[in-house]
């Protein structure tokens, strides 16, 4: 199965009402679950949904471009006539200098955003600007308090639904990862560190 496909061989054995456990089938069934997704994907227009990192070669022929692929999580960099444009600042700044980022929709289906470019003199060129970014639908920075006493879980909020990928999950307070564990198993109940006060976690996915 592909990182882009739009369900899971479990989901679509739930629904179907075929037993958990694995099955000849499972192959087919992985192989129709890819090419639906893909079909889903031709007919929206868009080479994926979820998140994943684009290298974007574009013609600036003006100070404001639109990024062809949506919602924008993250710009890693920006390169311009092959010099380096810094982030411009906050929004609202008197000389800004560098680029700002035009904020996503929160919910699909959204928009192509918009790369403003500040301070910089912009060439009608051919592949003249590149831009290296995180795009694709995601829940980020869900802030929740972690229980003092066992179990110690937690249940993501999901807005939207059933979310597919595990993005992390962080200290709120420091940025340090957590370390993804296995499940427990029934036999063996699962236990874990954690400090002696109630830490807010933040969640990220998709």
């Amino acid at each position: 199965m592909s990182s882009q496909d739009l369900t899971t061989l479990a989901a679509l054995k739930s629904w179907l009402g075929l037993p958990s456990n694995g099955s000849p089938n499972d192959a087919t069934l992985s192989v129709l679950i890819t090419a639906m997704s893909r079909a889903i994907y031709a007919a929206l227009g868009r080479p994926a949904l979820l998140p994943q990192t684009y290298a974007e070669t574009i013609d600036a022929e003006r100070h404001r471009v639109f990024l062809r692929h949506w919602p924008v999580l993250q710009v890693s960099s920006v390169f311009l006539d092959g010099l380096s444009v810094p982030p411009a600042g906050p929004p609202g700044a008197t000389w800004p200098f560098g680029y700002w980022l035009r904020p996503g929709d929160l919910a699909p289906p959204g928009a192509p955003q918009a790369l403003d470019l500040f301070g910089w003199r912009v060439r009608r060129e051919r592949q003249n600007l590149i831009v290296n970014y995180l795009a694709g639908y995601a829940v980020q920075a869900e802030g929740q308090t972690a229980p003092r006493a066992s179990p110690w879980t937690l249940d993501a909020l999901a807005p939207f639904g059933p979310w597919s990928n595990d993005l992390g999950v962080v200290y709120a307070a420091s940025g340090a990862a957590l370390t993804p564990v296995p499940a427990p198993t029934r036999s063996r109940p699962a236990t874990l560190a954690m400090p002696s006060r109630s830490p807010t976690v933040s969640f990220r996915r998709t």
